[in-house]
């Protein structure tokens, strides 16, 4: 059976949380379609339309990354191994990332942590999947390789547990 979920704030949380009421039960070898947030928790079809702000139903104080679920699988039990296929990843028409400007080790790496935070908007084609920039009067273009992002089980332990790192949780990370 496919399962199509919609993008309603219903679906949506910021944080994992063994006590969070699943939106969906599906049983084994059943498939989902969906569409995904960016990481600021918006959402827009194409470059003609406005950009939509969604918001975490479980309405964490700092939600992180907006994650979809959760999503239960009938019969399974703790300790289980759970295999998840992505069959297909689809991007949307546009793309961003940050550097500079706050305290992460990516930017204290980079030296960055004191500099002016930029903040990079690419134009996505799914066709040759690739992305493109202008910047100054440069246009930058790059190869696409999709992924899924965080995908995760929660743990045992109680309580609310963060989606950015230091993390203590059963997580897989797509890469396509």
């Amino acid at each position: 059976m496919i399962h199509k979920l919609e993008l309603e704030t219903k679906n949506f949380h910021g944080s994992f949380n063994n006590g969070y009421e699943p939106i969906l039960t599906i049983d084994s070898g059943d498939s989902i379609q969906l569409k995904t947030l960016d990481i600021q928790w918006g959402y827009s079809s194409s470059k003609h339309e406005e950009r939509s702000i969604f918001e975490s139903r479980e309405k964490e104080e700092k939600p992180g990354h907006p994650i979809i679920g959760p999503i239960s699988i009938r019969n399974a039990k703790p300790g289980m191994v759970l295999e998840v296929r992505v069959n297909e990843v689809i991007p949307g028409w546009y793309g961003r990332n940050w550097a500079g400007g706050i305290p992460s080790w990516q930017n204290e790496k980079l030296g960055l942590i004191d500099s002016e935070r930029l903040q990079v908007n690419w134009e996505l084609d799914a066709t040759p999947m690739t992305g493109s920039e202008i910047i100054g009067n440069q246009t930058f273009h790059v190869g696409l390789s999709p992924f899924m992002g965080v995908m995760g089980v929660t743990p045992v332990e109680s309580g609310t547990h963060s989606t950015s790192p230091p993390r203590y949780l059963s997580l897989a990370f797509c890469k396509i």
